[in-house]
């Protein structure tokens, strides 16, 4: 359910705004690196005697820096060398593109073991192997690591003794045998599938707006690299739909061409309160819904549980959340691809109300929003990102190009890059507390007349945004007046706490453009953090203990 905006403040009625005349950049960049180098100034700090002697004003802004860099994926080793943020991007891209969501190159073998000597593949279907070489996920050449251990706390999450982990039945290539193998599985109490290699299931029957029959058991489908699709001339249905008490597991599959009947959510799948989907190695591609003006879930609509692993998620399209929403439910996606999804409303990739949705490991990438969240919107409830890369995604005409949250966020170690939107919050639009730790934030672009390139804060009085250890820059607010190329603040009643980060090279059409605190928040700062090099200056409404100009 989309939520009621409130409108966000007119350039005009900014209290200090700067002058329009204040944008010759180059002669008052260079005056200023001037009077910094005269002073001795590398960088502007300002400390807390509180603080661990790691994290002090001595450790310096190239502490902050290395620390920033070895904790995000494919970062370290390019910045010692000096590359620019665009690189950086472009490695973390294709880690993801040769590691998540490939269902031809399956993690686990078809008996759901996991396959030997493969380091990222050590999580057993069924809890009882071991796992794969771990680590800690820093590294440039494994930023996805730490999936080792002996596995066996997620069989007992996930692992079944019921019939879904017996001996597979072999299913025909027909979809009547399809059809036929669900409904005995049911019957019995359970099952395993095993279907046709490489079979195309093309479904015709709609079946009370359902491809297949609806799983009320533990159930497990095999695909060995089959496709379930909807036939393109037949009435419109869902492909799976997971009843309360239904429990399937999904591997080695494409489900494609899903349409759901009028007024129905998810395309591909529809996940219902108490019941539970888990897909590993699948991919969900060009599922949609009957009305993408009202129905959401292009490819997954879940009111139980969701769990997701080494999975593509693409080309999908609803209203809201084109590839998944998440309404109340539990939503985990690791190791995984959204991509090229469209939401006519909010969250291009994913969408969540109320719900609690953890994103990890994975690539978020050229999804589009009709309005907020080009990537991800959050309304209620929950939502952690961790270790993850969204880059190239578009909010239409909202804010939050990349990640839009009415609820509490928490970013890590990840990647926000080359998201734009015409309004604000060319990264991120956050309207409730949030805490971005160990990531970068670079070259993302708000077009409107108020400004946020990179951060687009307004969340409510009393709340606090946490940025710690990362890199801000190179994001641009270059509409008519608009400043805060780096961070814009809304609310004066709410707090900004720095702690070693790290804020250059932002800019804005108006002063400042790093960041732009015109409303008066508070603004704390911890440890080291270096504030240089924003255009046409850094900062407005920032103590100069902080921020120099």
């Amino acid at each position: 359910m989309s939520r009621v905006r409130e409108p966000a403040p007119t350039p005009g009625t900014r209290a200090g705004a700067q002058p329009g005349t204040a944008k010759s950049a180059g002669l008052s960049r260079h005056w200023r690196l001037a009077v910094i180098t005269a002073a001795g100034l590398a960088t502007v700090t300002a400390t807390t005697a509180a603080l661990p002697a790691a994290d002090s004003a001595s450790a310096g802004a190239e502490n902050a820096r290395a620390h920033a860099a070895a904790r995000v994926p494919a970062q370290a080793a390019a910045a010692r060398a000096g590359a620019g943020p665009a690189q950086d991007g472009d490695r973390d891209e294709e880690y993801w593109a040769r590691h998540a969501g490939n269902p031809d190159q399956p993690h686990t073998s078809d008996t759901g073991k996991p396959q030997q000597g493969k380091a990222e593949e050590g999580k057993a279907e069924d809890g009882q192997g071991k796992g794969g070489g771990g680590g800690d996920g820093r590294g440039m050449d494994d930023p996805g690591g730490g999936e080792g251990g002996d596995g066996r706390g997620e069989g007992r999450a996930s692992g079944h003794s019921g019939r879904d982990e017996g001996p597979a039945v072999p299913v025909d290539c027909d979809p009547n045998a399809l059809i036929a193998a669900i409904t005995a599985a049911n019957q019995q109490g359970g099952g395993r599938l095993s279907l046709a290699p490489h079979c195309t299931y093309t479904l015709t029957a709609n079946d009370g707006g359902n491809g297949l029959p609806v799983v009320v058991q533990h159930m497990a489908i095999d695909g060995n690299g089959a496709t379930i699709a909807r036939a393109a001339n037949a009435d419109q249905f869902r492909i799976f739909n997971i009843g309360s008490g239904g429990d399937l597991k999904l591997r080695h599959l494409t489900v494609t061409r899903g349409k759901t009947a009028e007024d129905e959510n998810g395309g591909g799948a529809y996940v219902g309160p108490a019941g539970r989907l888990t897909l590993d190695c699948v991919t969900f591609d060009h599922n949609t819904v009957d009305d993408t003006d009202n129905d959401d879930g292009g490819a997954i609509y879940n009111e139980g549980v969701t769990t997701i692993r080494n999975t593509t998620l693409s080309n999908n399209s609803a209203n809201e959340g084109g590839a998944v929403s998440n309404d109340n439910g539990k939503f985990e996606i690791t190791t995984s691809r959204i991509t090229g999804n469209t939401a006519a409303n909010v969250g291009g990739g994913i969408d969540t109300d109320d719900g609690t949705t953890t994103i990890s490991k994975s690539l978020l990438k050229n999804n589009y929003s009709g309005s907020y969240g080009g990537a991800v919107d959050a309304d209620g409830g929950q939502t952690e990102i961790d270790d993850s890369v969204l880059v190239y995604n578009v909010a239409s005409s909202g804010g939050g190009g990349a990640v839009d949250t009415d609820s509490s966020l928490f970013i890590r170690r990840s990647t926000i890059a080359h998201n734009t939107t015409p309004r604000h919050g060319g990264a991120l639009e956050l309207d409730s507390p949030a805490m971005v730790e160990d990531s970068r934030i670079y070259d993302n672009t708000a077009t409107g007349a108020i400004g946020g390139g990179g951060i687009y804060t307004s969340p409510g009085i009393g709340d606090t945004v946490s940025i710690r250890r990362t890199v801000i820059s190179g994001n641009q607010a270059p509409g008519n007046g608009a400043s805060g190329g780096g961070i814009y603040t809304v609310t004066s009643g709410m707090t900004l706490d720095l702690t070693d980060t790290r804020i250059t090279d932002n800019t804005s059409d108006d002063a400042p453009g790093g960041i732009d605190n015109t409303v008066g928040a508070t603004v704390n700062a911890y440890g080291t953090n270096t504030i240089v090099d924003n255009v046409p200056t850094n900062c407005t409404g920032v103590d100069t203990t902080i921020c120099f100009g």
